[in-house]
């Protein structure tokens, strides 16, 4: 990687607004609902999408 494209994706990074807020979580055998605070939560989302079984929503 060039230093240049270095230089653009740190600055993107320092200057990017992460989207705060609740997340909950539901349990497909039992239907209980789990209420969680992110503080980024498309990284959220990103990392349960690996997890079967788990359902998550944007409230």
């Amino acid at each position: 990687m060039d230093i240049k494209r270095k230089k653009e994706l740190l600055e993107a990074y320092r200057n990017r607004h992460p989207e705060m807020g609740v997340i909950s979580y539901r349990c497909k055998e039992t239907g209980e609902l789990f209420l969680g605070i992110s503080n980024d939560t498309n990284c959220v989302n990103d990392g349960l999408s690996i997890y079967s079984g788990i359902s998550h929503a944007k409230l």
